[in-house]
């Protein structure tokens, strides 16, 4: 699945991801780095796109919109003035994507 996701922490977007594949295995490795240490437990939300060029024009252009601390190589200082529309945020549960995920695994 290729999807865009936000770490949300007390109402701020504290971060905004991408994964191509799985973005329950992107939050997972998340776990594994020091500068997320603060954020666990965040609310997270996410959205399906189509392919890999939409994850990274939406990841990018939502970076450069909202500016979340944790997100620091893809901000830049212009304004970036593209409208677009942004699609509906879905809430992202953890437990039942990993036990949705296992499942697929068992049927395969």
């Amino acid at each position: 699945m290729h999807g865009i996701y936000k770490l949300v922490k007390d109402g701020n977007i504290v971060y905004i991801g991408k994964s191509d594949s799985s973005i329950l295995s992107r939050i997972m490795d998340h776990t594994q780095e020091e500068k997320f240490a603060d954020y666990f437990g965040s609310e997270i939300f996410y959205f399906e796109v189509k392919n890999s060029t939409e994850t990274t024009i939406y990841e990018k252009l939502l970076i450069n919109k909202y500016k979340p601390i944790l997100n620091v190589t893809d901000v830049h200082d212009e304004s970036v003035d593209i409208p677009f529309e942004e699609p509906e945020w879905k809430p992202f549960n953890i437990q039942e994507e990993t036990e949705r995920e296992n499942q697929e695994k068992v049927e395969a």
